[in-house]
């Protein structure tokens, strides 16, 4: 790896503070010509020869003192450690008594400024450690180093504006009890026992009735049982999942990371997650400041792409009775169709019976935030009505457990009877220099 050092990039600026010496050690010069004495000279001497000390000090931290700063990954996820290395080295042969290191970072939360200091050829290292609380990219860097002679009368600054982007992925959270309606082309989504067209693999046979297709014989089984078995298929067919989010920020509400735009979010990549875990194909609708339209896909590939469109995505005006009419003419019939909204406007409905007349399936993920509940059960019974899945999810439900003990890179130790402490897991991930 390269190193990146401030003192090779950035010029330094070496200030002075000891102006207020400056007319005394004038003062000093013109008694000792008015009354010669060597009280005056052996104070001359000695300030001269303390600004002079101060200054070459200076120097010297200015050209060998430099800081290299690595991380160790390049992404996370909201809850996961962030852990970066600093490495403070003077190669001059003073020591640097005192160093400030300022971070100037954007990440929320996380400042790893440090006041230390290190010896004449020797270097200072350490590790800072955070949380990633907040979705987005953000900065790792600019950095700025403080450092001052022993007396207090110059002062060295440098200052790194190298960044470094790191990006925060939107949690993933279990959803246990929430099923998304599957999509196919056979009732809706919902299981037929002895479906004329299968969609997925056969679960079992039964015996031959009337108005079965031959093509559904099972001659194996029939051979066996000197009698006719026809296959039988599972109903719940295989349609691709596309998540619908509603991206309008009139009807968002909630504040930071506990508003239902960021519920909605989490919730959009928890769904992704657990489709493409269960092998389906998931897209993704959403219309920010600009239209967000990505196709199924099952691969990992798929995965990156909708979540780190989903760590950046922000809130828009587009309406979402317009995206789900926009959306219906071009989605492929029988997929499933997941609604995540905290919207309690009905004029949605219409553009969203329309898909189901299509053949697309639809489930709706409501959220309610802090609002009363009441407020979308009528909203909820008109969904059920019209035989739509409908969750109303709570916000607890959606809200991650930042727990820095289980945080990625987290290290575990083993402690021996003689006291001596071995490590039993270390953090994943090499080290990269923030260049």
């Amino acid at each position: 790896m390269n190193s990146t050092k401030i003192v090779d990039e950035t010029p330094s600026e070496l200030r002075f503070n000891g102006w207020p010496l400056v007319p005394l050690l004038a003062i000093l010069i013109i008694l000792y010509l008015v009354s010669p004495s060597t009280t005056w000279l052996t104070l001359i001497l000695a300030l001269g020869l303390t600004l002079l000390t101060g200054w070459l000090w200076a120097k010297q931290m200015q050209k060998h003192v430099s800081l290299t700063r690595e991380k160790r990954y390049t992404w996370t996820r909201v809850g996961d450690r962030l852990e970066e290395r600093f490495t403070l080295n003077n190669t001059g042969l003073l020591p640097v008594l005192w160093v400030e290191v300022d971070d100037y970072s954007n990440v929320p939360g996380y400042h790893p400024d440090r006041a230390t200091g290190v010896d004449s050829n020797n270097f200072q290292r350490w590790t800072a450690v955070g949380v990633c609380r907040h979705r987005g990219v953000f900065n790792l860097g600019p950095t700025g180093l403080r450092m001052g002679d022993p007396f207090g009368l110059f002062a060295v600054f440098k200052h790194n504006p190298a960044t470094v982007p790191l990006l925060v992925l939107p949690p993933v959270l279990e959803l246990p009890g929430i099923q998304v309606a599957p999509g196919g082309q056979v009732s809706e989504g919902r299981p037929r026992p002895y479906a004329p067209q299968p969609t997925i693999l056969a679960t079992s046979v039964r015996q031959y009735g009337p108005g079965d297709s031959l093509r559904m014989i099972h001659w194996p089984i029939t051979a066996h049982r000197d009698s006719l078995f026809v296959r039988t298929f599972d109903g719940s067919p295989s349609g691709n999942w596309w998540i619908i989010l509603d991206l309008a920020a009139d009807v968002h509400h909630g504040e930071g990371d506990d508003s239902t735009l960021e519920q909605g979010i989490t919730l959009a990549a928890s769904l992704l997650e657990n489709g493409l875990h269960a092998g389906q194909s998931v897209g993704l609708i959403g219309h920010s400041a600009e239209p967000v339209w990505l196709p199924p896909a099952r691969d990992d590939a798929q995965r990156w792409t909708v979540l780190r469109e989903l760590a950046t995505i922000k809130a828009g005006h587009y309406p979402l009775a317009s995206l789900l009419h926009h959306a219906g003419a071009t989605l492929d019939r029988s997929a499933s169709v997941i609604v995540i909204t905290p919207s309690t406007d009905p004029v949605w409905l219409e553009p969203l019976l329309l898909l189901q007349k299509r053949d697309l399936i639809p489930t709706v993920m409501l959220l309610p935030g802090e609002r009363k509940l009441s407020e979308i059960t009528l909203l909820h019974e008109l969904l059920v009505q019209q035989g739509i899945t409908t969750y109303v999810l709570e916000p607890e439900i959606l809200k991650p457990a930042i727990d820095l003990a289980k945080a990625q890179g987290e290290w575990e130790w083993h402690t021996t009877a003689l006291g001596r402490a071995v490590a039993v897991h270390q953090p994943q991930g090499e080290w990269e220099v923030v260049q």
